[in-house]
């Protein structure tokens, strides 16, 4: 069943040159050759809420459909794209840059791609979640691939086919596991550890923990050797601690303790106040930077130890290899404090429907937007650093700064250095007829 079947009642994306929901988004066309529309659905038990974290878990559903590892170069362009991205898809070295996605959590997600070399002009992916009457879930995909080649079109209407089955397979077992009340286990790449070394490391670790802490150890133990590499290249003692219902200062303590005895490797990870991503990984304190920017929100930031560093933990690489990814660059699960995301284009007015359940809920926009509603009529609010470059002095010709101030933002954890430019009218010419 395609997307556009999807019930009138699916919350709305509003455009000012168009109106659409995720149903009715447009399906722009690159090149002269007709989209490739494949689309699939079927029905799971699960309710809505209980499945979305797993579908919109774009880095394993990533790892699912077969991509490989992606390489990403930052870009700064007038695009909303942060990165360019280069990989392989379908046996093709394919460089592309991919817009942030757009969602609405628990409903849908959408991401494009604007492919750059290989055989395809674009690449789309679209998902929507529907309650069923019976308290189960509605899931349809909708993948649209541009190809350069017409030769090609059935080539990549067989691999979006065979994309979405084997996205079915999986989500229908996590779903059968939700239903069961039993732990979710995604099948993915899982490295084998060296058994001498884990076996070694393992025995070090609880003969130097307390009694009461060995239970604790035996888990740890026990993700090491069988979690997939996407379960343990990022080790978060309290997010473990929470999942398995432990004591969160136990738990730090036994992974602090897991690096003593060689089994675990500890990193120091600068946290965007934004996005609340990694922006950087370290390997001691010592190597971490002064100042952290997040690529993803283009957004520079102090260090702040208690709120913008994170310990994470890893296998030591003697213990066991790991594939780290990544897979995506963004998506709903990375960012699950994001409830709504959506590209604005210029020109445009978009409206997200406000979410039903009660909290607190807040719109963010870039830095620039929000220094720029401080500024009064013929005024113009940058960032300092951004108004002392050149080539804004040659944008904006005739402008002078009359004033500089500290601005401080929620969610960024420095004040801001800002200029307020005036812009001078030019002076009038005399103008001699004949």
């Amino acid at each position: 069943m395609p997307i556009a079947d999807v019930p009138p009642q699916t919350p709305q994306l509003r455009d000012s040159r168009q109106t659409s929901s995720l149903d009715a988004l447009p399906i722009l066309q690159a090149g002269h050759i007709p989209p490739v529309v494949v689309s699939h659905a079927f029905v799971c038990k699960a309710n809505v809420c209980a499945f979305w974290p797993i579908v919109s878990d774009t880095d394993r559903i990533n790892r699912l459909s077969g991509m490989t590892r992606i390489r990403l170069e930052p870009i700064s362009n007038q695009s909303a794209a942060r990165y360019r991205v280069h990989t392989w898809i379908g046996g093709f070295p394919m460089s592309y840059e991919e817009l942030p996605g757009q969602w609405i959590a628990n409903e849908w997600y959408a991401v494009r791609r604007h492919m750059l070399t290989g055989p395809l002009h674009a690449l789309e992916m679209r998902f929507q979640l529907t309650p069923t009457s019976d308290g189960g879930t509605l899931v349809q995909y909708q993948l649209i691939i541009e190809p350069k080649l017409r030769v090609l079109v059935p080539v990549a209407r067989f691999n979006g086919m065979l994309r979405l089955r084997r996205f079915e397979r999986e989500l229908r077992r996590l779903d059968s596991a939700l239903a069961d009340a039993q732990p979710l286990s995604w099948t993915s790449r899982k490295h084998a550890p060296d058994e001498a070394v884990l076996t070694r490391a393992a025995g070090a670790l609880i003969t130097c923990l307390p009694e009461a802490h060995r239970p604790i150890g035996e888990q740890l133990i026990g993700l090491v050797r069988d979690g997939a590499d996407f379960d343990v290249t990022r080790i978060r003692p309290f997010a473990l601690a929470d999942t398995c219902g432990l004591d969160r200062t136990a738990a730090l303590s036994v992974c602090l303790h897991a690096v003593m005895t060689g089994l675990l490797e500890l990193s120091w990870e600068l946290i965007c106040p934004s996005c609340r991503a990694a922006s950087t990984r370290s390997a001691s304190l010592s190597e971490v930077p002064a100042e952290g920017h997040c690529q993803l929100c283009d957004l520079g930031f102090g260090i702040d130890l208690d709120r913008a560093v994170e310990v994470t933990f890893r296998p030591a690489p003697g213990v066991r290899s790991v594939d780290e990814g990544p897979y995506c660059i963004g998506g709903p699960a990375r960012t699950p404090h994001v409830v709504a995301q959506a590209i604005v284009s210029v020109g445009a007015v978009v409206s997200i429907p406000v979410p039903d359940g009660p909290a607190r809920y807040r719109r963010t926009v870039n830095i620039a937007a929000r220094l720029q509603g401080t500024a009064k009529s013929g005024e113009i609010v940058l960032p300092r650093d951004l108004a002392d470059q050149a080539l804004t002095a040659e944008w904006l010709t005739g402008a002078q700064i009359t004033e500089t101030f500290q601005a401080e933002l929620k969610g960024v954890s420095a004040p801001i250095g800002c200029a307020r430019l005036r812009l001078i009218p030019a002076p009038a010419k005399a103008v001699v007829s004949r």
